[in-house]
């Protein structure tokens, strides 16, 4: 599995997208929204904790309680990931010591890095030539070419 899976876990964050249907229709979906207007945005991304800044509850949970079910998925996933040689020791320890600090909420402790994943797994290295196609190298060349032109 190892170079073939790249995993992990998050809540929908930070908000259901002003113009989804969830944000239309929240009743429908099962959310509560707890922000609508672009200042009332702005306000939550000023919030401290990341749980504080998500526009919405669920008919079911608080945004404590999505944080802390956040908290438990990803250290599960963290645990299997160890187990079959995806995470190094090093990284496991970390990780778990991280989410640990979080749900107490003191700072996460290591730079570049979330409280739930370890951020090069966000963002995984693949080498950029892969994805160049005939296509997409024709739609970069006509791109440069007219943006030249004006």
């Amino acid at each position: 599995a190892k170079g073939r899976i790249n995993s992990f876990c998050a809540p929908l964050a930070p908000f259901i997208d002003p113009g989804s249907l969830a944000f239309h229709m929240p009743d429908k979906f099962g959310y509560r929204l707890l922000a609508k207007s672009f200042n009332e945005h702005r306000k939550l991304l000023l919030k401290e904790n990341w749980y504080d800044m998500l526009n919405y509850e669920t008919a079911w949970m608080n945004r404590r309680q999505i944080a802390e079910a956040t908290y438990n998925a990803c250290e599960k996933l963290a645990e299997s990931k160890y187990r079959l040689g995806l995470l190094d020791e090093k990284s496991f320890k970390e990780l778990v010591e991280s989410i640990k600090r979080a749900r107490r909420g003191e700072p996460i402790g290591f730079k570049k890095e979330k409280e739930t994943t370890i951020e090069k797994e966000l963002y995984p290295q693949y080498r950029v030539i892969k994805y160049l196609t005939p296509k997409l190298l024709w739609e970069i060349a006509r791109w440069s070419f007219t943006t030249l032109l004006h």
